[in-house]
């Protein structure tokens, strides 16, 4: 998806292009999913150090990941309620 900006006498026009087809409703519902979820992957990379592999086996570090996102999660919910 993405976002548009044209001038044209005075207005500013927004358009917004995507390759998915449907209803516009549930388009924008979709590329708003997806864009949270983005986020949530940015946050679990910077926050979580999830930007690297922690082992050389699969087991490990699928333990590794699952801890950090369980760790994550209480996290967030105490820093949104704060």
């Amino acid at each position: 998806m993405e976002l548009f900006t044209r001038h044209e006498e005075g207005c500013e026009f927004k358009v917004i292009v995507s390759n998915k087809l449907g209803k516009a409703k549930s388009i924008l519902l979709f590329h708003n999913g997806r864009a949270s979820q983005e986020n949530l992957f940015s946050e679990l990379k910077s926050q979580c150090n999830m930007d690297y592999v922690p082992t050389r086996r699969l087991p490990g570090s699928q333990l590794c990941f699952l801890s950090a996102v369980f760790a994550h999660n209480p996290y967030r919910e105490l820093q949104m309620t704060v």
